[in-house]
């Protein structure tokens, strides 16, 4: 046999095994026809290939840089190399090496779907977009480019367009179960839970313990008070957790699922160490770059730069407590930046926004490295995140260290659980001393509540009637417009012995779907109370709801997750908040609320206790009145709504901050010390 016959024979043989997935002796063959004949360009990329798929991926980019030194114009080499540097999580290199590939191949459809991943990754939606449609241009029966491109669009707020990507994809492969569970994603945020039920549960029927699908499932039974199978569903749910954390993995329950389930600090900390450890370390060598490129700002004296990184700079519960702050600040002591991830939606609340600071940067269209590279060439000393876990974050801007002190504020109540994250704005009521251990951050506890407070909100200028409310021309009104997932059956059954104990009272809910309200009508009837004595409103422009809300006798909160928002606007509004202070941060919201405005007394600590007070307060009328006339009163004189007072405290915590990282000092947890005398 000649020399050429002898390695094709040896090839051939090697890549029959490889095709049949004996990889090993695939490897031997290949590397038996390299020792007869080095310059055998197939047996060197198909060397790589098979090393890669062993997982060696050092040894598969040896292979593939072995190919290319022999033919610089095999666009697969490039390629098969990109992934291996993916892989080795050399990013930069695997992008240009895709990039090659398609200057060779510009019809290399997986190169581009690659490359779109790349992009995605990093947050450049934009970029991943172009991409992905590049790859669709070639595959278009491509189920995973329409699966990422509806993905990519999601993220940028676009819903209905990720939504038709994903009906795509599953016209394309229905066992798709990537796109059947992003498709339940897009009907749960279009507000079409029944669809996303539907959805949600054809991923778990084909796979039971399919982690992402169950804790969605877990939500959205939530939002639908279907009580019954979610308590099934949350044992199925923990099995899963329990089982992920066990091996080391990222649990696919999510921190903002975690406190909305349990009240436990502890379990809530564990669940977010998790999910932003995965996240340090996949920005890890990003972190390397920016750092090479740009660093943060160092110590200097004068006006500090303060960056407030938010995706509500909009119309939302965020913008509603905090639009009067960023213009409070002293300009004296503080240049004060706001960095926008949400689109602007015409809004007062955003205009309010923008006139109050002294820089508003939109950031949405940036990848996170390239948001963090504008942060920290603006030179921003303090970077305080607004938005933590909940939907519609950029945690890797955080990962990459954008500022020198990183601060979690508000938007998410609980731990980032973040080594990159310094400290957390509380107050002692919200984080007690002895919860502090189940915080990552430091903790800096304010003197009164730890929540901005809009002392302005917009006012209607029509007094709303009973009956445009559709509530009865009589009875005692009780209400509680905390949204649905947070009604729980243990305090629905409170609230319905509530009902039953004072005669003709009503319970005012905001439910969003039509299964929400049928599930808790038919709950009442259950415990023997009529269906019609609960009314469901709708949802209102603030200026509106904060008119109805003059409608209500006594506010009911709910407790594993208090009304934040809610609760503050009850008050404003006269009217009186009973709440139950749980065992984590989300459970004391309200607590800290009415401490803040002198309320004490409607703070109970036992479901007991809870409905005894609500009862008293309805049946009577004089306690209630006193009640209201000492609420009123409170509002001019207790701390709760002095957003200027509010802005000094939080001022000398940054101050705190600042002085430790000067002075060389690792972050400490504090508690910031209010003036005797305070000037307005």
């Amino acid at each position: 046999m000649t020399p050429a016959k002898h390695y094709a024979t040896l090839y051939e043989k090697a890549l029959a095994c490889h095709k049949q997935g004996q990889l090993m002796t695939a490897v031997e063959g290949y590397q038996a026809v390299l020792t007869a004949q080095p310059n055998f360009v197939p047996a060197q990329l198909n060397l790589g290939v098979a090393f890669f798929q062993k997982g060696d991926y050092p040894a598969a980019l040896t292979c593939f840089q072995a190919a290319l030194r022999l033919d610089p114009s095999m666009a697969e080499a490039w390629y098969n190399g990109g992934n291996a540097m993916r892989l080795l999580e050399r990013t930069k290199e695997a992008f240009d090496w895709y990039l090659r590939a398609i200057e060779l191949n510009p019809g290399h459809a997986d190169a581009h779907y690659n490359l779109g991943n790349l992009c995605k990754d990093a947050g450049n939606l934009h970029d991943a977009g172009v991409h992905y449609r590049n790859a669709l241009a070639v595959a278009p029966k491509s189920d995973m480019a329409w699966n990422n491109l509806g993905v990519v669009r999601m993220e940028a707020g676009q819903t209905q367009e990720a939504k038709e990507c994903f009906l795509k994809a599953k016209a394309i492969r229905p066992d798709n179960l990537d796109a059947l569970l992003n498709l339940a994603l897009s009907f749960k945020y279009l507000g079409r839970v029944a669809d996303a039920l539907s959805h949600v549960e054809q991923v778990l029927t084909r796979c039971s313990c399919h982690g992402p699908a169950l804790a969605l499932y877990v939500s959205l039974l939530q939002q639908n008070c279907e009580w019954r199978s979610l308590r099934s569903a949350l044992q199925r749910l923990e099995a899963a957790t329990r089982a992920q954390l066990a091996h080391g993995r990222q649990p696919a329950e999510s921190p903002f699922l975690s406190f909305t389930r349990a009240a436990d600090p502890k379990h809530n900390l564990i669940i977010a160490q998790s999910w932003s450890h995965t996240l340090a370390r996949r920005f890890a060598s990003a972190r390397q770059s920016l750092d090479a490129k740009v660093r943060c700002p160092g110590t200097h004296d004068g006006v500090l730069t303060i960056g407030y990184l938010s995706e509500q700079f909009r119309n939302g519960a965020t913008a509603h407590l905090t639009a009067a702050l960023f213009g409070c600040h002293d300009r004296g002591q503080f240049q004060i930046n706001a960095y926008s991830l949400g689109a602007d939606d015409g809004s007062n609340y955003r205009r309010r926004i923008e006139q109050g600071v002294d820089r508003f940067i939109d950031i949405r269209n940036l990848s996170i490295t390239a948001a963090a590279e504008r942060i920290r060439s603006d030179g921003v000393d303090i970077l305080v995140d607004l938005i933590g876990w909940m939907h519609g974050h950029r945690m890797g801007i955080l990962a990459l260290r954008s500022a020198p002190i990183q601060v979690n504020y508000l938007g998410f109540p609980g731990t980032s659980g973040a080594d990159f994250m310094d400290y957390i704005v509380a107050d002692r009521t919200i984080i007690p001393p002895e919860h502090q251990p189940f915080y990552s951050e430091k903790v800096v506890c304010l003197p009164h509540c730890y929540q901005a407070t809009d002392p302005t909100p917009p006012v209607y200028g029509k007094t709303l009637s009973r009956r445009e409310c559709g509530l009865p021309a009589q009875g005692f009104v009780f209400a509680s417009f905390n949204t649905d997932y947070k009604i729980e059956p243990e305090l629905f059954s409170v609230w319905m012995h509530i009902l039953r104990a004072v005669p003709g009272a009503v319970l005012w809910l905001l439910v969003r779907t039509d299964t929400a309200q049928h599930n808790l009508r038919h709950e009442a009837a259950s415990m023997g109370v009529d269906p019609r004595r609960l009314i469901f409103a709708e949802s209102l422009p603030k200026e509106r709801h904060l008119a109805r809300l003059k409608l209500v006798d006594l506010a009911l909160d709910t407790v594993t997750v208090n009304g934040h928002t809610t609760t503050t606007d009850a008050i404003w509004s006269g009217v009186p908040v009973v709440t139950l202070q749980g065992t984590h941060f989300a459970s004391r919201v309200a607590s800290s609320i009415l401490l803040a405005d002198g309320m004490e007394e409607l703070i109970t600590h036992s479901l007991e206790e809870y409905q005894k007070l609500a009862i008293r307060l309805a049946m009577e009328p004089e306690l209630l009145g006193a009640t209201k006339k000492k609420l009123s009163a409170n509002k001019q004189s207790y701390p709760l709504f002095d957003i200027r007072r509010f802005a000094r405290n939080l001022e000398s915590a940054y101050l705190t901050m600042w002085d430790l990282y000067k002075n060389g000092r690792p972050p400490v947890g504090f508690e910031v010390k209010e003036i005797d005398t305070y000037l307005n």
